[in-house]
Protein backbone atom coordinates (compact mmCIF):
# COMPACT_ATOMS: atom_id res chain seq x y z
CA UNK A 1 0.00 0.00 0.00
CA UNK A 2 3.00 1.93 0.62
CA UNK A 3 4.02 2.49 -3.35
CA UNK A 4 -0.15 3.09 -3.82
CA UNK A 5 0.10 5.74 -1.67
CA UNK A 6 3.45 7.65 -2.98
CA UNK A 7 2.13 7.60 -6.45
CA UNK A 8 -1.24 9.17 -5.38
CA UNK A 9 0.11 11.23 -3.30
CA UNK A 10 -1.61 10.65 0.19
CA UNK A 11 -1.24 8.68 3.06
CA UNK A 12 -1.33 5.06 3.53
CA UNK A 13 -3.58 4.89 6.22
CA UNK A 14 -5.88 6.97 3.14
CA UNK A 15 -5.32 4.08 0.86
CA UNK A 16 -5.55 1.21 3.37
CA UNK A 17 -9.35 3.11 4.18
CA UNK A 18 -10.16 3.34 0.50
CA UNK A 19 -9.08 0.14 -0.81
CA UNK A 20 -11.17 -1.24 2.63
CA UNK A 21 -14.18 0.59 1.54
CA UNK A 22 -14.27 2.89 4.10
CA UNK A 23 -13.27 5.83 2.84
CA UNK A 24 -16.61 7.33 2.33
CA UNK A 25 -14.44 11.02 3.94
CA UNK A 26 -12.41 11.24 1.12
CA UNK A 27 -13.40 12.77 -2.24
CA UNK A 28 -14.77 11.04 -5.18
CA UNK A 29 -12.00 11.77 -6.98
CA UNK A 30 -9.44 10.74 -4.30
CA UNK A 31 -11.27 7.52 -4.38
CA UNK A 32 -10.97 6.80 -8.30
CA UNK A 33 -7.01 7.55 -8.14
CA UNK A 34 -6.12 5.80 -5.31
CA UNK A 35 -8.37 2.78 -7.15
CA UNK A 36 -6.99 2.90 -10.35
CA UNK A 37 -3.71 3.19 -9.33
CA UNK A 38 -4.49 -0.13 -7.26
CA UNK A 39 -5.51 -1.58 -10.42
CA UNK A 40 -2.62 -0.02 -12.15
CA UNK A 41 -0.10 -1.84 -9.90
CA UNK A 42 -1.79 -5.09 -9.99
CA UNK A 43 -3.00 -4.76 -5.65
CA UNK A 44 -5.16 -7.87 -4.14
CA UNK A 45 -6.02 -7.68 -1.25
CA UNK A 46 -4.53 -10.84 1.53
CA UNK A 47 -8.04 -11.81 2.83
CA UNK A 48 -5.87 -14.50 4.95
CA UNK A 49 -4.01 -11.86 6.52
CA UNK A 50 -6.87 -9.52 6.93
CA UNK A 51 -8.31 -12.68 8.89
CA UNK A 52 -5.92 -13.28 11.37
CA UNK A 53 -5.36 -9.61 12.05
CA UNK A 54 -9.23 -9.32 12.81
CA UNK A 55 -9.60 -12.78 13.98
CA UNK A 56 -12.83 -13.04 11.33
CA UNK A 57 -13.14 -15.23 8.62
CA UNK A 58 -15.20 -12.62 6.39
CA UNK A 59 -17.48 -15.47 5.15
CA UNK A 60 -21.44 -15.51 5.80
CA UNK A 61 -22.92 -18.88 5.62
CA UNK A 62 -26.35 -19.24 3.68
CA UNK A 63 -28.28 -22.58 4.07
CA UNK A 64 -31.26 -22.75 1.91
CA UNK A 65 -34.12 -24.38 1.01
CA UNK A 66 -34.44 -26.76 -2.22
CA UNK A 67 -38.61 -26.37 -1.76
CA UNK A 68 -37.79 -22.21 -2.25
CA UNK A 69 -35.43 -22.65 -5.35
CA UNK A 70 -37.29 -20.57 -7.31
CA UNK A 71 -36.51 -17.56 -5.63
CA UNK A 72 -33.01 -18.24 -5.07
CA UNK A 73 -31.33 -16.33 -8.11
CA UNK A 74 -32.99 -13.17 -7.26
CA UNK A 75 -32.44 -13.48 -3.38
CA UNK A 76 -28.85 -14.25 -3.77
CA UNK A 77 -28.08 -11.23 -6.47
CA UNK A 78 -29.44 -8.91 -3.36
CA UNK A 79 -27.47 -10.87 -0.70
CA UNK A 80 -24.52 -10.99 -2.63
CA UNK A 81 -24.65 -7.48 -3.49
CA UNK A 82 -24.38 -6.23 0.49
CA UNK A 83 -21.78 -8.88 1.33
CA UNK A 84 -19.53 -7.86 -1.39
CA UNK A 85 -19.96 -4.30 -0.60
CA UNK A 86 -19.06 -5.15 3.07
CA UNK A 87 -15.92 -6.98 1.68
CA UNK A 88 -17.72 -10.16 2.99
CA UNK A 89 -18.03 -13.62 0.68
CA UNK A 90 -21.31 -15.80 1.22
CA UNK A 91 -20.71 -19.97 1.56
CA UNK A 92 -24.05 -20.74 -0.24
CA UNK A 93 -25.41 -24.23 0.34
CA UNK A 94 -29.11 -25.37 -0.40
CA UNK A 95 -30.44 -28.51 1.89
CA UNK A 96 -33.58 -30.51 1.24
CA UNK A 97 -33.90 -32.39 4.62
CA UNK A 98 -33.58 -31.79 8.37
CA UNK A 99 -30.17 -33.91 8.17
CA UNK A 100 -28.32 -31.97 4.85
CA UNK A 101 -29.19 -28.71 6.58
CA UNK A 102 -27.47 -29.88 9.97
CA UNK A 103 -24.52 -31.32 7.27
CA UNK A 104 -24.44 -27.96 5.57
CA UNK A 105 -24.19 -26.11 8.47
CA UNK A 106 -21.13 -28.06 9.85
CA UNK A 107 -19.49 -27.02 6.72
CA UNK A 108 -20.12 -23.15 7.24
CA UNK A 109 -18.76 -23.62 10.89
CA UNK A 110 -16.13 -25.52 10.52
CA UNK A 111 -15.20 -22.37 8.24
CA UNK A 112 -15.90 -20.58 10.77
CA UNK A 113 -18.62 -18.03 9.28
CA UNK A 114 -19.17 -14.98 10.86
CA UNK A 115 -23.00 -14.95 10.96
CA UNK A 116 -25.70 -17.03 9.19
CA UNK A 117 -28.54 -16.96 6.99
CA UNK A 118 -31.03 -19.31 7.29
CA UNK A 119 -33.97 -21.09 5.77
CA UNK A 120 -34.72 -23.60 7.58
CA UNK A 121 -35.89 -26.93 6.57
CA UNK A 122 -38.93 -28.34 7.79
CA UNK A 123 -40.44 -31.93 7.97
CA UNK A 124 -44.24 -33.22 7.30
CA UNK A 125 -44.60 -32.89 10.57
CA UNK A 126 -43.59 -29.58 11.01
CA UNK A 127 -40.35 -30.43 12.70
CA UNK A 128 -37.25 -28.02 12.11
CA UNK A 129 -33.63 -27.76 13.36
CA UNK A 130 -34.27 -24.47 15.10
CA UNK A 131 -33.12 -26.17 18.68
CA UNK A 132 -29.46 -26.32 17.01
CA UNK A 133 -29.82 -22.04 15.73
CA UNK A 134 -31.30 -21.41 19.17
CA UNK A 135 -27.94 -22.36 20.89
CA UNK A 136 -25.73 -20.91 18.37
CA UNK A 137 -27.90 -17.64 19.22
CA UNK A 138 -27.20 -17.89 22.60
CA UNK A 139 -23.48 -18.04 21.93
CA UNK A 140 -23.58 -15.20 20.00
CA UNK A 141 -23.69 -16.25 16.42
CA UNK A 142 -25.42 -13.69 14.35
CA UNK A 143 -28.40 -15.29 12.32
CA UNK A 144 -31.33 -14.65 10.37
CA UNK A 145 -34.15 -16.67 9.27
CA UNK A 146 -35.72 -15.92 5.63
CA UNK A 147 -39.12 -16.99 4.34
CA UNK A 148 -40.38 -18.34 7.63
CA UNK A 149 -41.14 -18.24 10.95
CA UNK A 150 -40.38 -20.97 13.00
CA UNK A 151 -38.16 -19.93 15.83
CA UNK A 152 -39.24 -16.56 18.05
CA UNK A 153 -35.08 -16.89 19.53
CA UNK A 154 -34.05 -14.98 15.87
CA UNK A 155 -35.00 -12.35 13.72
CA UNK A 156 -36.61 -13.12 10.39
CA UNK A 157 -37.06 -11.67 6.92
CA UNK A 158 -39.63 -12.82 5.03
CA UNK A 159 -42.63 -11.93 2.30
CA UNK A 160 -45.50 -10.04 3.93
CA UNK A 161 -48.18 -12.96 2.05
CA UNK A 162 -50.97 -10.70 3.97
CA UNK A 163 -49.98 -8.22 2.19
CA UNK A 164 -50.38 -10.27 -1.11
CA UNK A 165 -53.41 -11.57 -0.06
CA UNK A 166 -55.32 -8.19 0.85
CA UNK A 167 -53.74 -6.20 -2.10
CA UNK A 168 -54.50 -8.85 -4.79
CA UNK A 169 -58.78 -9.47 -3.43
CA UNK A 170 -58.67 -5.66 -3.99
CA UNK A 171 -57.09 -5.65 -7.34
CA UNK A 172 -59.52 -8.22 -8.35
CA UNK A 173 -62.88 -6.55 -6.65
CA UNK A 174 -61.72 -3.49 -8.54
CA UNK A 175 -62.00 -5.05 -11.73
CA UNK A 176 -65.27 -5.76 -10.92
CA UNK A 177 -65.21 -9.40 -9.87
CA UNK A 178 -67.43 -10.97 -6.76
CA UNK A 179 -67.05 -14.76 -7.15
CA UNK A 180 -63.20 -14.45 -6.07
CA UNK A 181 -61.66 -18.02 -4.54
CA UNK A 182 -58.52 -18.61 -3.22
CA UNK A 183 -56.69 -21.99 -4.75
CA UNK A 184 -54.00 -23.42 -1.93
CA UNK A 185 -53.59 -26.87 -0.66
CA UNK A 186 -55.24 -28.46 2.41
CA UNK A 187 -53.09 -27.37 5.48
CA UNK A 188 -52.91 -23.75 4.50
CA UNK A 189 -54.41 -23.29 8.51
CA UNK A 190 -51.75 -25.26 9.96
CA UNK A 191 -49.84 -22.16 11.35
CA UNK A 192 -52.76 -21.46 13.83
CA UNK A 193 -51.65 -24.90 15.21
CA UNK A 194 -48.03 -25.32 14.47
CA UNK A 195 -46.10 -21.99 14.69
CA UNK A 196 -44.30 -21.01 11.02
CA UNK A 197 -45.40 -24.44 9.06
CA UNK A 198 -47.18 -23.15 6.03
CA UNK A 199 -47.14 -19.40 7.32
CA UNK A 200 -47.52 -18.18 3.49
CA UNK A 201 -50.46 -20.23 2.87
CA UNK A 202 -52.22 -18.96 6.43
CA UNK A 203 -51.15 -15.17 5.76
CA UNK A 204 -52.32 -14.98 2.10
CA UNK A 205 -55.64 -16.90 3.58
CA UNK A 206 -56.16 -13.79 6.36
CA UNK A 207 -55.22 -10.98 4.07
CA UNK A 208 -57.97 -12.72 0.79
CA UNK A 209 -60.32 -13.11 3.87
CA UNK A 210 -60.04 -9.76 5.02
CA UNK A 211 -60.53 -8.11 1.56
CA UNK A 212 -63.58 -10.11 1.26
CA UNK A 213 -65.07 -9.11 4.78
CA UNK A 214 -64.39 -5.40 3.86
CA UNK A 215 -66.59 -5.83 0.72
CA UNK A 216 -69.11 -7.94 2.28
CA UNK A 217 -68.57 -11.04 0.28
CA UNK A 218 -68.54 -14.78 1.30
CA UNK A 219 -64.98 -15.75 1.00
CA UNK A 220 -64.33 -19.96 -0.07
CA UNK A 221 -61.02 -21.52 -0.50
CA UNK A 222 -60.59 -24.07 -2.89
CA UNK A 223 -57.53 -26.81 -1.96
CA UNK A 224 -55.61 -29.84 -3.01
CA UNK A 225 -53.76 -32.55 -1.20
CA UNK A 226 -50.55 -31.31 -0.21
CA UNK A 227 -47.93 -34.63 -0.71
CA UNK A 228 -45.72 -35.98 1.77
CA UNK A 229 -42.16 -34.72 0.01
CA UNK A 230 -42.40 -30.74 -0.07
CA UNK A 231 -39.88 -30.84 -2.37
CA UNK A 232 -41.20 -32.91 -5.03
CA UNK A 233 -42.67 -29.67 -7.66
CA UNK A 234 -44.08 -32.16 -9.93
CA UNK A 235 -46.45 -34.13 -7.09
CA UNK A 236 -47.56 -31.14 -5.76
CA UNK A 237 -48.58 -29.64 -9.52
CA UNK A 238 -49.99 -33.05 -10.29
CA UNK A 239 -52.40 -32.50 -7.20
CA UNK A 240 -52.84 -29.12 -7.49
CA UNK A 241 -54.24 -29.81 -11.33
CA UNK A 242 -56.46 -32.46 -10.27
CA UNK A 243 -57.59 -30.32 -7.38
CA UNK A 244 -58.30 -27.19 -9.63
CA UNK A 245 -61.94 -28.16 -11.44
CA UNK A 246 -63.97 -26.67 -8.51
CA UNK A 247 -62.26 -23.01 -9.28
CA UNK A 248 -63.29 -22.91 -12.86
CA UNK A 249 -66.24 -22.15 -11.56
CA UNK A 250 -65.33 -18.86 -10.73
CA UNK A 251 -65.13 -15.59 -12.09
CA UNK A 252 -61.31 -14.58 -10.50
CA UNK A 253 -58.69 -16.91 -8.35
CA UNK A 254 -55.91 -15.85 -5.84
CA UNK A 255 -53.30 -18.87 -6.07
CA UNK A 256 -50.34 -19.69 -3.49
CA UNK A 257 -48.03 -19.50 -5.64
CA UNK A 258 -46.70 -19.95 -9.60
CA UNK A 259 -47.31 -23.95 -9.33
CA UNK A 260 -50.84 -23.46 -8.42
CA UNK A 261 -51.21 -20.96 -11.08
CA UNK A 262 -49.61 -23.02 -13.70
CA UNK A 263 -52.02 -26.10 -12.59
CA UNK A 264 -54.84 -24.17 -13.00
CA UNK A 265 -54.35 -22.14 -16.17
CA UNK A 266 -53.17 -25.88 -17.57
CA UNK A 267 -56.52 -26.93 -16.98
CA UNK A 268 -58.38 -24.10 -18.16
CA UNK A 269 -56.47 -24.26 -21.39
CA UNK A 270 -57.57 -28.62 -21.39
CA UNK A 271 -61.43 -27.36 -20.47
CA UNK A 272 -61.26 -25.92 -24.19
CA UNK A 273 -63.93 -23.62 -22.41
CA UNK A 274 -63.66 -20.04 -23.70
CA UNK A 275 -66.45 -17.58 -22.53
CA UNK A 276 -67.02 -13.79 -22.61
CA UNK A 277 -66.07 -13.26 -18.86
CA UNK A 278 -62.34 -15.18 -18.86
CA UNK A 279 -61.19 -16.60 -15.32
CA UNK A 280 -58.72 -13.74 -13.76
CA UNK A 281 -55.94 -15.75 -12.11
CA UNK A 282 -53.28 -13.39 -9.69
CA UNK A 283 -50.44 -14.63 -8.17
CA UNK A 284 -46.98 -14.04 -6.66
CA UNK A 285 -44.42 -14.07 -9.07
CA UNK A 286 -40.74 -13.18 -10.22
CA UNK A 287 -41.82 -10.82 -12.58
CA UNK A 288 -44.66 -8.12 -13.28
CA UNK A 289 -46.70 -9.51 -16.39
CA UNK A 290 -49.91 -9.46 -17.80
CA UNK A 291 -50.21 -13.26 -19.83
CA UNK A 292 -54.13 -12.82 -21.82
CA UNK A 293 -56.02 -15.62 -23.61
CA UNK A 294 -59.33 -16.49 -24.61
CA UNK A 295 -59.35 -18.43 -21.63
CA UNK A 296 -58.03 -16.28 -19.23
CA UNK A 297 -56.10 -13.31 -17.81
CA UNK A 298 -52.91 -14.07 -15.29
CA UNK A 299 -51.50 -11.85 -13.32
CA UNK A 300 -48.09 -11.83 -11.73
CA UNK A 301 -47.75 -9.56 -8.62
CA UNK A 302 -43.84 -9.11 -8.63
CA UNK A 303 -41.95 -10.50 -5.17
CA UNK A 304 -39.47 -8.85 -3.20
CA UNK A 305 -36.67 -11.96 -3.19
CA UNK A 306 -34.20 -9.69 -3.94
CA UNK A 307 -35.36 -7.17 -1.37
CA UNK A 308 -35.17 -9.79 1.14
CA UNK A 309 -31.54 -10.98 0.45
CA UNK A 310 -30.58 -7.21 0.90
CA UNK A 311 -32.11 -6.77 3.89
CA UNK A 312 -31.19 -10.17 5.27
CA UNK A 313 -27.49 -9.69 4.87
CA UNK A 314 -28.04 -6.68 6.49
CA UNK A 315 -29.76 -7.78 9.50
CA UNK A 316 -26.54 -10.19 9.64
CA UNK A 317 -24.36 -7.40 9.69
CA UNK A 318 -25.88 -4.92 12.11
CA UNK A 319 -25.76 -8.21 14.42
CA UNK A 320 -21.84 -8.20 13.87
CA UNK A 321 -21.62 -4.94 14.84
CA UNK A 322 -24.32 -5.84 18.20
CA UNK A 323 -27.12 -3.90 17.35
CA UNK A 324 -30.33 -5.29 17.83
CA UNK A 325 -32.59 -6.79 14.08
CA UNK A 326 -36.17 -6.99 14.40
CA UNK A 327 -38.18 -8.73 12.11
CA UNK A 328 -39.49 -7.95 9.11
CA UNK A 329 -41.83 -8.88 6.21
CA UNK A 330 -41.53 -7.00 2.84
CA UNK A 331 -44.45 -6.36 1.07
CA UNK A 332 -45.17 -6.84 -3.07
CA UNK A 333 -43.32 -4.33 -5.13
CA UNK A 334 -45.87 -2.93 -7.15
CA UNK A 335 -50.01 -4.02 -8.22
Amino acid sequence: MKDIAVACGVSTPTVSLILNRKGDRYSQSTQALVTRIANEMGYSPDINARSLQKGKSFLIGVLYSGVNYQYANEFNRGMQKVTIAKNYAPIVFTHTSLEEEKVYLQCCLDRRIDGLILNLAVDDRGRTNAGIYKKLRAKGMPIVEIFGDFSPDMPSVSIDFFQVGLISTRKLLAQGHRRIVMFTHNRYQEQATISGLYHNAWDLWMGYLKAMEEAGLEPKVITHHLPINLNDERAIFDSAYAGADEALDAQAVICLDTVHAEALRLRVINEAKPSTNRLSIITLGMDHKTVNSPFYDLYMVPAPFRQIGESAAEAVFQQILGKVVEDKKIGPIDI
